[in-house]
Parts: C-alpha cells; sequence; structure tokens
C-alpha cells in the first residue's frame, strides 16, 4: 500500500485509512469504534506532541514520528484534539494530594505511550497557538480531567481560561511490546499487513541502499544484529 498512502482521493473533511481505499469522516477519528482495518482511527488518541498543529497533520493517518518523549499532553475525540489544560489541577495552597495526582496521571500517560519512566512533569502557559483544522475554534481546542482523583481518568472538551496546561517529558522506551496492537493470542493476533509502530523495536540495516540484515533495538542508542552483518 506504500503507493497508496497520500492518494487525495477522500473527499473533504474525511481521512484516508491507508492500508485499504477506506474513507470515514474526521469525527470518526477516537470516537471509541473501529472504522478503519487495523484500528487506525482508535491510535493516537492520548499522545504528547510539541504543537497543536503537527497533532492535526497527523490527518490522513499515515506514518508519523509516534515516540516524541516530551510535550503538550493532548487527548483527541471524534476527530477534535485540544491540549490537557491545568485548571483541575491549580490551587493557591500546595496542595500534597494534588501535587500526587498530577504525578500519577502524568506517570500513566508515560506508561500508555510505552515509557517506563516519568522524567519531568509541569504546568505551563499556552504559547502555541491553536489551529482549527479539525473543527472548532481554537478557545474550545482544550481537554480537561473530570476528576483527578477517580480510579479510571475521563476527559472532557471544553474551554481553558486560564490557558494553563500540563507538558510531561517521559524516558525510557519499552522494548519488546507492540505500542499500536490490541492484546490478541495466537493467529488472531497476526494481520497479513503490518501497521506503521506494530513492531517498533525492528530495524534493517542497509549498504548502499540494499537491504543486508535485520535487527533488534534494544535501548535509545543500541541495536542488537548478527556479527555476520559485519564481516569483512
Amino acid at each position: 500500500m506504500s503507493d497508496e498512502t497520500t492518494c487525495g482521493y477522500c473527499p473533504a473533511g474525511y481521512l484516508h485509512c491507508i492500508t485499504s481505499r477506506t474513507c470515514i469522516p474526521a469525527r470518526s477519528r477516537c470516537d471509541g469504534v473501529v472504522d478503519c482495518p487495523g484500528e487506525a482511527d482508535e491510535r493516537n488518541c492520548l499522545l504528547i506532541s510539541s504543537t497543536g498543529r503537527s497533532v492535526d497533520q497527523m490527518l490522513p493517518l499515515a506514518t508519523v514520528d509516534a515516540y516524541p518523549t516530551e510535550g503538550f499532553v493532548f487527548f483527541v475525540e471524534q476527530g477534535m484534539s485540544g491540549k490537557l489544560c491545568a485548571a483541575n489541577f491549580q490551587t493557591d495552597i500546595p496542595n500534597e494530594k494534588m501535587t500526587v495526582a498530577l504525578q500519577t496521571i502524568a506517570t500513566s500517560l508515560c506508561r500508555t505511550l510505552n515509557y517506563h519512566n516519568l522524567t519531568s512533569v509541569e504546568i505551563v502557559d499556552d504559547e502555541d497557538l491553536p489551529t482549527s483544522t479539525s473543527g472548532g475554534s481554537p478557545s474550545e481546542r482544550y481537554a480537561h480531567v473530570v476528576d483527578p482523583f477517580a480510579s479510571e481518568i475521563t476527559f472532557n472538551l471544553g474551554t481553558c481560561p486560564s490557558k494553563k496546561v500540563l507538558r510531561v517529558a517521559c524516558d525510557d522506551a519499552v522494548c519488546g511490546v507492540q505500542t499500536n496492537r490490541r492484546q490478541k493470542h495466537g493467529i488472531d493476533g497476526l494481520n497479513k499487513m503490518a501497521s506503521h509502530g506494530d513492531w517498533p523495536w525492528h530495524a534493517i540495516l542497509y549498504k548502499s541502499g540494499t537491504h543486508v540484515c535485520d535487527g533488534s533495538l534494544i535501548s535509545s542508542e543500541w541495536l542488537l544484529t548478527s556479527a555476520s552483518c559485519f564481516q569483512g
């Protein structure tokens, strides 16, 4: 399908599912219903990104840099994206319980994105001007944690008058975990065609543009492969 990933045959306001000729309405992205083969429309619904523009540019559902280590926290629902507003985490008086809740949510986010560790979490001014390519006015492009102390975190899209947002940094990516696939067993977990992010630790070594060996990422700087790849 590499020759079909940038075609313009989807009508305005629709997204291309990439591994098929399926086109879906933008509002179907992250609506809890799988519409694309490989579940491409239900991926990256909670993510880290440096800018709102880069989140919107993930449409159509194409290959992107899906593993940033730091940035603003974004929530996507029914085709609309928004930074995570920090209003529910701000207090005039230092509150240990709220600090713990903030650390817990940020740590959970890093682990959801398949990082071992939370490096930092901070509340910052939103100086990144939002766009409106996925619908809604800029003032509506924020998400709130409904209850920071709930056992299961839920989000609502809304306004953020304070323009204070959450920024996190994660570290130590997990290797050997299929980040973009649901847990399935046996042959039910194997599709005929792999999608971007299915095997994030798999690497290919080229020499003069020719594939010579495969390898596995074992850290951010080290690759494990066969000694025979480097003979001679």
